[in-house]
């Protein structure tokens, strides 16, 4: 006989709120790990990640951006993650999760496609650090 499937817990963790979290999460890691490369292999501005905070926004900024301030934001708008660019060659885009019955998971999609939390961090960064997005 199979194992009982706890569709309960699973269904529990599929919420924006968890999705905004663990968006900003993969996000301060991968602008870490890129201004740890960026150190190592040539002289680019910086990034910085905004503190997560009551409202449900946060920033990624270019520091001592050569055209001015650059910036992505994400933003929790009442069923979507909002993704928008200032100073910045980037198509503003939105994350969502649903509950997939069938597999009893959730699942990210951005743009209406299924995606993974690190796709959608890299659409978002690599217009800021100037890398040509696939």
């Amino acid at each position: 006989m199979p194992e009982p499937v706890d569709w309960v817990a699973r269904r529990s963790g599929c919420s924006l709120k968890i999705l905004f979290e663990s968006l900003y999460g993969q996000v301060k890691l991968d602008v870490d790990r890129i201004n740890a490369l960026e150190a190592s292999v040539r002289r680019h501005s910086s990034l910085s990640v905004g503190p997560l905070n009551e409202r449900p926004v946060f920033f990624v900024v270019e520091k001592a951006g050569h055209l001015g301030p650059s910036f992505v934001q994400f933003e929790d708008r009442s069923g979507t993650i909002e993704v928008a660019g200032s100073g910045v060659a980037l198509r503003s885009f939105s994350v969502s999760i649903e509950w997939y019955e069938l597999e009893t998971r959730c699942r990210v999609l951005m743009d209406d496609e299924e995606a993974e939390l690190w796709r959608v961090s890299k659409r978002a960064l690599e217009p800021l650090v100037g890398w040509r997005s696939d």
